[in-house]
């Protein structure tokens, strides 16, 4: 695949781009499973994963929500939801059967320490005036992640939050913000959201 664009702004000759990329993994598909959110039942794992397939996808970006797949038990320890672990199971066992090569995990809802309550899954405690709950955030989702991979190795992509940088902040925002109500007082800075999201991996 090559770019070739004539000229730029300055009537001088643009130089010629080259991508190299195995095209066969450009396309992908993401769908949540409402077989594990209980939200829509007609669209099922076989049928996303017979649709992925039929599009010729070798990718597939999963998302099953941390908070569905885990809980924190009263001594901080993470552990699997069963039900949940099983679902997964299926899920990805039929994503391959389905020809997926390549499956990207992506998480939009976390967990917490235990006792520690949020106003929404996406909040995050304050590094700065919550040091303490937000190590414990950090250890007991660092500790899920670690279990997955070696629950599911087949997954070999992790994205610890999904959209960062969506707008308003109301993606890892601070505990107290509604979601869709952009409150500035609730909001981190990039450069913060930046510092989280690598204390993430």
């Amino acid at each position: 695949m090559s770019c070739d664009n004539n000229h730029n702004q300055n009537g001088k000759d643009n130089p010629k781009v080259e991508f190299n990329f195995d095209d066969k993994y450009f396309i992908g598909m993401q769908e949540h499973f409402y077989d594990v959110r209980a939200m829509e039942r007609s669209l099922t794992t076989d049928f996303i994963c017979e649709l992925n397939e039929a599009i010729g996808s070798k990718v597939f970006r999963l998302n099953v929500t941390m908070n569905s797949l885990f809980y924190v038990d009263r001594n901080d320890q993470v552990k699997f939801n069963t039900s949940t672990k099983e679902q997964m199971r299926i899920i990805i066992d039929s994503l391959k059967a389905h020809g997926v090569e390549r499956i990207i995990y992506a998480n939009d809802s976390f967990i917490y320490p235990y006792g520690y309550s949020v106003t929404h899954t996406i909040c995050v405690p304050d590094p700065y005036t919550e040091r303490d709950a937000y190590e414990r955030w950090l250890k007991v989702n660092s500790v899920g992640y670690g279990m997955m991979a070696k629950e599911f190795p087949e997954i070999e992509y992790f994205e610890p939050i999904n959209e960062p940088d969506i707008p308003n902040n109301e993606v890892l925002c601070k505990n107290g913000m509604v979601w869709g109500m952009a409150e500035p007082e609730f909001m981190y800075s990039i450069h913060d959201e930046a510092n989280i999201v690598a204390d993430l991996c």
